[in-house]
């Protein structure tokens, strides 16, 4: 999953359409704890890993995630980020089929490398939500609504109600 908040939130059609597609499919996401946070209340993972390459918990490090992914050996991991670090991580944790876009020199470490739209030599400007969907395809996913998802829990529900109840009184 990516790093930052509002990239997270892009992913969520791609999120979506995994989990009705591959409904019978364990599906593990690989994230910061605060994007857990942001998706809490989506039934999108069935399981978590926290990885943080910043952080200075060795738990959230590199080679601890790296041997999660080898115990778990997955079939398959779509690397959303387009950082090096990203596909390199799930390269190293044994991952048979790596699907990521072809940028920022990581080719090597996909295997189903997605080359962003192109006009000669430049880069076509594509949409943050739809590269994830494309990504999700390459895996056998049907083409999703681009509608970005979040979720709240029944706590946060009763403090918004509360707040909006005080405000219109």
């Amino acid at each position: 999953m990516p790093r930052w908040v509002g990239d997270v939130v892009m992913s969520t059609p791609l999120l979506r359409g995994l989990r009705r597609h591959f409904h019978h499919t364990r599906i593990t996401g690989v994230l910061r704890p605060l994007a857990l946070e942001l998706l809490s209340g989506s039934t999108w993972f069935d399981d978590t890993i926290f990885y943080d390459r910043h952080s200075t918990r060795p738990e959230l490090g590199f080679m601890s995630v790296v041997r999660q992914l080898r115990s778990l050996k997955p079939d398959a991991a779509i690397v959303i980020p387009n950082s090096l670090s990203s596909a390199s991580l799930v390269f190293f944790g044994g991952i048979q089929r790596r699907i990521g876009m072809a940028m920022h020199y990581r080719s090597f470490f996909l295997t189903d490398a997605v080359r962003p739209p192109r006009d000669g030599w430049y880069q076509k400007p594509f949409s943050s939500a739809s590269y994830p969907v494309q990504l999700g395809q390459r895996l056998g996913m049907p083409s999703e609504p681009l509608r970005l998802e979040l979720t709240i829990m029944p706590a946060d529900r009763d403090l918004g109600d509360a707040v909006l109840k005080r405000l219109f009184q």
